[in-house]
C-alpha cells in the first residue's frame, strides 16, 4: 500500500517545528492558545449580543445623535414615549448643570435676588423683584408708582399683602390654588438639579420640538397630578423652557408654558433675562429681567407678615 503523502505546507510547518528552539515553541503554542481564546470570545459576544440597533443600524427615531439600543428601551422602558436614561442622557444633564456654572456652584446657592419689569397681557408693564432663600422661602413684590403687591413663603407663614404708597392697606392669606401655583417654583436654581437631590422620578422624553427648535426634553414628577418637561438646547445646553401640565380636581388639564431666552450671569449662576409664560395657549405675561444677585444675603425678616395700621 503506497503511504499517503502529506501536503507541502503541512510538511512544511513540521519542518519548521521540529528545527525551532524550545522557546520558540513555547512562543508559539502560547500564541495559539490565545487566538482560540480570543474566537471564542467574539463568538459568545456575537451569539448572546441582542442590542442591535433598530431597523438597519439607525439611531431611534427623535434621538438625534442618542444611540440607544433597541434592547435597553424594549427592557427599561414602561412608557413607550419614555426612554430610559442613561449614559448619553446623563451626560446632558451634566452639560446642562455646567451651562448654568457647574455643580458646585448650583449647590453653593443659598439665596438669590433678581428684579426686573413684568409685561402683562392687557399691556400693563409693572416693575418686580424676587427674593429667595434656602429654597423653601420666596417672596414676590410688584410695584408701581402709586402702589405695591407682595406674597411671601415660608415654612412659617404665607402671606399677601398690598401697599398704598408706604401704608399696608391689606394683609390676608393667600388661598390654597395661590399657594399651590407659587410653590412649584420657590427651587432656587435649578429644578432638575433639585430632582435629582431629592430622588424625584425623571424620565428622558428624546428631542422633540420647542419654540421651532429642537430640544432635549426631561420630565420630572413632583406630585402625581403635577409632571413638568424641561427643554435643554443642544447647542448651548441651557434650559430654554419649561412646561407645567396639572390635572386639576375636576379633570381638566391646565398646560403653563415658559420659553426662557437671553440667558445671562449672575455671579457665577446663568440665568435667563427674559421669561414668557402661557397659558393653554395664550400669553398672559413676560418678565424681561434687568439684575440678578447670587447669595447676597437675604434677612428672614423679608418674610415676615406686616401688620395693617388700619
Amino acid at each position: 500500500m503506497k503511504p499517503i503523502s502529506m501536503p507541502p505546507m503541512i510538511r512544511y510547518f513540521q519542518e519548521a517545528w521540529e528545527m525551532s528552539s524550545l522557546g520558540s515553541k513555547i512562543f508559539g503554542f502560547l500564541f495559539v492558545i490565545l487566538s482560540i481564546a480570543g474566537l471564542v470570545g467574539v463568538f459568545w459576544v456575537t451569539s448572546n449580543w441582542s442590542g442591535d440597533l433598530v431597523e438597519d443600524d439607525t439611531p431611534v427615531a427623535g434621538l438625534g445623535s442618542f444611540n440607544l439600543r433597541k434592547s435597553i428601551r424594549e427592557v427599561e422602558a414602561t412608557n413607550p414615549l419614555v426612554l430610559p436614561i442613561g449614559v448619553a442622557e446623563r451626560a446632558v444633564l451634566d452639560r446642562h448643570f455646567m451651562a448654568l456654572g457647574g455643580i458646585q456652584t448650583i449647590s453653593s446657592v443659598s439665596s438669590l435676588r433678581f428684579s426686573g419689569k413684568v409685561h402683562f397681557a392687557d399691556g400693563t408693564i409693572q416693575d418686580v423683584f424676587v427674593v429667595k432663600k434656602g429654597g423653601d422661602r420666596m417672596r414676590i413684590s410688584v410695584r408701581t408708582p402709586l402702589s405695591q403687591t407682595s406674597i411671601a413663603i415660608s415654612p412659617k407663614d404665607n402671606w399677601k399683602a398690598t401697599w398704598h404708597l408706604e401704608s399696608v392697606v391689606e394683609v390676608g392669606d393667600m388661598s390654597p390654588e395661590e399657594l399651590e401655583s407659587h410653590m412649584r417654583y420657590i427651587y432656587v436654581v435649578s429644578e432638575l438639579y433639585l430632582a435629582m437631590e431629592k430622588g424625584w422620578d425623571m424620565n428622558y422624553l428624546g428631542q422633540h420640538d420647542f419654540n421651532y427648535k429642537m430640544a432635549h426634553v426631561f420630565e420630572v414628577r413632583p406630585e402625581p397630578k403635577h409632571s413638568v418637561r424641561f427643554f435643554i438646547d443642544p447647542e448651548t445646553h441651557l434650559d430654554i423652557g419649561r412646561e407645567d401640565r396639572i390635572f386639576e380636581n375636576d379633570g381638566t388639564l391646565t398646560i403653563t408654558r415658559r420659553m426662557n431666552s437671553e440667558h445671562f450671569q449672575a455671579n457665577r449662576l446663568t440665568i435667563p433675562g427674559k421669561v414668557e409664560t402661557y397659558l393653554n395657549g395664550e400669553i398672559s405675561q413676560t418678565l424681561i429681567i434687568k439684575r440678578g444677585e447670587v447669595n447676597s444675603g437675604v434677612l428672614d425678616s423679608v418674610f415676615t407678615r406686616p401688620v395693617s395700621k388700619q
